[in-house]
């Protein structure tokens, strides 16, 4: 079998060479499935393919695209996935695993016909074909491939004892897939819920216990991929970014992965209800009037009419519906929230936590009726000036320490003068004040790439390695922090 072709200085990055092949592949599978071999959209796909394959054997010689459980491999290197590129990978991991292959392998210059071969010997292979053997269909696909001596390979997908061991990066690239899933995730749920769909939440639940499973062990990762803001689509992250803080929340309080999925689920939800908002109204640009206001408040109880839709409700369907309907209404049950209940009453605990991830990232995030986002440990400041109030006291103090002073995420001076990105709290709360960070810039201001430090431990000398001054408004900085986490 082929082997992958080494890299060197001279090549061309990897990443950016392995992802214009992954969705080369991707795309030419799809369109041709899907619109047949005459079709111009699958004519240019495969066009596009075999210039991609080609200039990438012009740099780096023989080479291999391997699957590899989530991930997908250029050689040895592990290819990172943005959130522009995600359906990409996860249509590609799918497309070949669901053939039996798990990696393509290419020797030399190709031509269009040859890769058309190749893409028609892939397509004829059924799921039912791949599991009964697909050892036999690899041997197929290559014998065939070798008589028409044209330079592509495949082979098998390796089993999970052959995979690389997990490294942090990896685990870190795991949780940034089951956020781009997420969100992928959220954009169709609501998006079906916007065009009459009845909802399933098969996908979402099954994302939710992904996630649950990343914040016991990737609680500030997760977390550090809340400060990922689309101004176009803020909707759909805005519901993921939900999801994981009443998650981290819940795992403080002690929530059984059980209950933990059923609360993300939940979450992910509670702003369902907007999509049966008038579009106008959801995207207007400038403060709402007294009008549009009366029209968003509707969106709580517009969410359990098409939560209450659902076939066979369940116990995760009315938790969705609790934290739905009271994500807006206060802990003090005398206290205006919406909607207007005629007997005031006090919410469900899944409602009270929903209701500060909700308060918090919708705080911290720029959108067109708010263009400007309050920095994070403002945003907490006047949540603890709410406890008892608009706010669980007790639910609060506990997202404030989960948090931390100076929330994952907030953009930090210190005393030596570097700008620096918290991204993590410190485990012991009374050092609640000395995250973690990843300093960005030099003392002068120059962007520079530097180790993390956590403030709570003392260097070699005893002494603390640096402090943090005050938090800075990214704005006015020109600073992204959300780069930081990717």
């Amino acid at each position: 079998m082929m082997e992958g072709g080494e890299f060197s200085a001279e090549h061309h990055d990897p990443q950016g060479r392995g992802r214009d092949i992954v969705r080369a592949l991707q795309v030419a599978l799809r369109t041709l499935r899907t619109h047949g071999w005459s079709n111009e959209a699958s004519l240019g796909a495969v066009d596009t393919l075999v210039s991609v394959l080609n200039q990438t054997t012009a740099e780096r010689g023989a080479f291999g695209v391997h699957v590899a459980s989530d991930f997908v491999f250029l050689d040895d290197v592990r290819l990172k996935v943005d959130a522009a590129g995600y359906g990409a990978f996860e249509s590609l991991i799918r497309e070949l695993g669901s053939r039996g292959v798990g990696s393509v392998y290419v020797s030399g210059a190709l031509d269009k016909k040859e890769v058309e071969r190749f893409l028609g010997r892939l397509l004829e292979v059924t799921a039912d074909e791949a599991a009964a053997d697909a050892k036999g269909v690899v041997q197929r696909i290559n014998d065939d491939l070798d008589a028409a001596d044209i330079a592509l390979a495949v082979g098998e997908t390796r089993p999970p004892e052959e995979l690389p061991q997990e490294q942090e990066g990896d685990r870190r690239e795991r949780a940034k897939k089951a956020f781009f899933r997420a969100v992928t995730v959220a954009r169709a749920v609501l998006t079906g819920a916007h065009l009459g769909k009845r909802l399933n939440l098969r996908h979402a639940k099954r994302v939710v216990q992904n996630m649950v499973d990343l914040i016991m062990e990737e609680e500030f990762t997760l977390m550090g991929l809340t400060t990922l803001k689309d101004y176009d689509n803020y909707t759909f992250y805005h519901s993921v970014n939900v999801c994981i803080y009443s998650l981290a929340l819940g795992k403080r309080l002690g929530m059984t992965r059980a209950q933990l999925s059923e609360l993300g689920v939940a979450a992910l939800l509670h702003d369902i209800g907007k999509t049966k908002i008038p579009i106008e109204i959801l995207h207007k640009s400038g403060a709402f009037s007294a009008e549009d206001m009366e029209v968003m408040k509707q969106h709580p109880e517009l969410g359990v009419r098409e939560l209450v839709k659902m076939r066979g409700l369940s116990s995760l369907a009315f938790k969705s519906m609790v934290a739905s309907f009271e994500h807006h209404l206060n802990y003090d049950p005398s206290l205006v929230g919406y909607p207007r209940m005629r007997d005031p009453f006090r919410p469900h605990v899944i409602g009270r936590m929903v209701a500060i991830a909700d308060c918090f990232d919708a705080m911290t995030t720029k959108r067109c009726y708010t263009p400007r986002a309050v920095t994070r440990d403002k945003a907490l400041a006047f949540m603890l000036s709410q406890g008892g109030k608009k706010f669980d006291p007790v639910l609060v103090k506990i997202f404030a320490n989960l948090v931390g002073v100076f929330p994952v995420g907030t953009l930090v001076r210190l005393r030596s003068g570097r700008l620096a990105v918290v991204v993590a709290a410190a485990e012991d709360p009374t050092l609640c004040h000395r995250p973690r960070v990843r300093p960005i810039t030099n003392a002068v201001g120059i962007e520079m790439d530097q180790p993390e430090i956590d403030l709570a431990v003392p260097g070699p000398d005893g002494a603390v390695r640096d402090e943090i001054l005050s938090a800075v408004d990214e704005e006015s900085a020109s600073v992204d922090s959300a780069k930081y986490f990717l």
